[in-house]
């Protein structure tokens, strides 16, 4: 994913969106080299005029939000209650949608709110969703359109403006829109401005893996230890349990799409495993959880010893604890922790989580959903492998298979995710676009390949990726790259020994690697330093339907 450093954006719209801008600006970790915004007038002489306005050319990104009247006349006359003509409408609206279009042609992206009324004015009431009078009404109508227009276009990333409005309290200001043709409020801009960062970071900066969360006046009020399970605050019939309750709802909701969660909390150990045992209000059950460090120790050893079980980089982490202390304490000491300020009152809980934005992703994969208990497998492993005689023997155990087969359509989104999100066994570290991605499948100098792992504790998954190159006389790799839960089992070793057969069957020689270093894949600039891709392929015992490396303990489906 490039650098943010090197990319700028161009807001574009028929009403004055300075102060965003400047907003935008104040934002420390806003991180884009340049923010330009067009100046107040009609939509379309604005949109003609920018055509040689080397600020708007030279933007990588843009965000395009007309007022509807800047869309088409025919809502202003819907407005007026004058000669409105739907026909005419929708040839408008296809002249819109063909210039977004156009657009995103030569734009790294194009983020697009859908349309909204920039007014308190012209209310009927009940009339506003009637079939031909009802501005409303013929507002979702033409939204609808948008979205069936844009949603698969690849760069272009549809914003629900509605859901500003509903976080506003006061959305409009008709003395600053008299003043200076802005619209809307203060308040109202500062919730636009943050969503317009947050999506500019879910492109670029990868989300949140891991929350760990402390447990009394958190996930529950009161203190277990003190009240006991029957008398903490979560669900019954009272509001603030209620409002618990609710908070972690809205935590296994994330968890559910991906999120690993873990807990971190001065208590008994019994104590919390009673309550979880007993208390039926409880949403999150102590399985939820991928470890749980309950015990009298300094937070900060336990959320290091949490990122070395789930070999999860510390800036990946998130940490939730109603102490003040406690969050000063791992602030100060894990400065690349994510540690957010607690809402006072409990009732916001549940909001506040979901506006963090540092959750936020575009899709979530059915590895995404199995996230926890792929986790849980690879914890299982590492305690059995702590029992074992040997690692080898270990290994063996395992009845590890790999399959090296191509990518496939469906294995398209599960390959880009696990690409642009793997650090440590990553080759090159390339990130892609779906188009860019796609593009070198298709090439037909490339080939792509799919690993999927299958052992005695896993089901079949998608956990690394090669991609190779070639010629008359030698193959390239283009992309490796290994998913850090399949470590530890030389599941690595045998991807390039498969490399080595192909290119033996090919009659081809390995170009070796040099490895793009950074300070995230030392793991894998080590195993390209010493690993011999001239020697003869490792010995083998092969089957009908598969070869076992014996030196690897692992079988090679073929």
């Amino acid at each position: 994913m490039e650098n943010l450093n090197n990319l700028s954006l161009f807001l574009l719209s028929d009403v004055n969106l300075d102060f965003i801008r400047l907003n935008l600006e104040k934002i420390k970790d806003i991180g884009l080299r340049e923010i330009y915004s067009s100046e107040y007038g009609e939509y379309r002489q604005i949109f003609n005029s920018l055509k040689s306005n080397d600020n708007f050319n030279s933007s990588e990104y843009l965000f395009i939000w007309p007022s509807p009247e800047g869309v088409s006349n025919q809502f202003k006359n819907l407005k007026n209650h004058i000669n409105y003509h739907h026909d005419k409408l929708l040839d408008d609206l296809s002249l819109y949608t063909e210039r977004i279009l156009s657009l995103s042609l030569s734009k790294k992206a194009i983020f697009l709110p859908l349309l909204n009324k920039f007014d308190e004015f012209s209310n009927l009431g009940l009339g506003n969703m009637s079939k031909d009078i009802g501005y409303n009404a013929t507002l979702h109508k033409v939204n609808s359109l948008l979205i069936d227009s844009f949603i698969d276009v690849e760069n272009i990333y549809l914003m629900d403006s509605f859901d500003w409005f509903r976080q506003a309290k006061l959305p409009f200001d008709n003395k600053l829109w008299l003043r200076g043709k802005i619209p809307f409020s203060i308040e109202f801009m500062n919730i636009l401005s943050n969503a317009i960062k947050d999506y500019i970071h879910t492109l670029n900066i990868p989300h949140k893996k891991l929350l760990v969360l402390d447990l009394d006046n958190t996930i529950w009020g009161g203190v277990v230890g003190d009240d006991g399970w029957e008398n903490i605050k979560i669900g019954g019939h009272d509001f603030i349990g209620e409002a618990f309750l609710q908070f972690q709802i809205e935590i296994k909701k994330l968890k559910n799409r991906g999120l690993i969660l873990a807990l971190c909390s001065k208590n008994e150990i019994d104590v919390v495993e009673e309550l979880f045992k007993k208390n039926e209000y409880m949403h999150l059950k102590y399985d939820d959880f991928f470890t749980v460090k309950i015990n009298w120790n300094n937070k900060v050893e336990n959320i290091l010893e949490i990122a070395t079980e789930a070999n999860i980089g510390l800036d990946s982490i998130v940490f939730i604890d109603d102490s003040k202390y406690e969050r000063e304490l791992v602030s100060r000491e894990l400065k690349d922790v994510f540690v957010p300020e607690l809402p006072i009152n409990p009732f916001e809980l549940a909001t506040w989580i979901n506006n963090l934005g540092c959750f936020n992703t575009k899709t979530i994969t059915n590895e995404d959903k199995h996230r926890h208990e792929s986790m849980v497998r690879t914890s299982q492993l590492k305690l059995q492998k702590s029992k074992a005689i040997s690692t080898e023997n270990w290994i063996e155990s395992l009845n590890i298979e790999v399959s090296v087969l191509l990518i496939g359509e469906f294995d398209l989104g599960r390959s880009l995710q696990l690409i642009n999100k793997t650090n440590q066994m990553n080759l090159y570290t390339n990130r892609y676009t779906e188009s860019e991605f796609a593009d070198c499948i298709n090439n037909k100098s490339n080939t792509y390949y799919k690993v999927n792992l299958r052992d005695k504790y896993s089901p079949t998954e998608l956990i690394g990726i090669v991609g190779l190159t070639q010629d008359d006389n030698y193959v390239e790799f283009t992309d490796f790259v290994l998913s850090c839960r399949a470590f530890g089992r030389n599941i690595e070793y045998t991807m390039l020994e498969a490399v080595k057969l192909f290119a033996r069957k090919s009659n081809k020689k390995i170009i070796i690697p040099e490895v793009k270093k950074t300070t995230k894949n030392k793991v894998c600039q080590t195993l390209f330093e010493n690993y011999n891709f001239s020697s003869v392929i490792s010995s083998v015992t092969k089957k009908e339907n598969y070869i076992f490396f014996e030196k690897y303990r692992t079988h090679l489906i073929i």
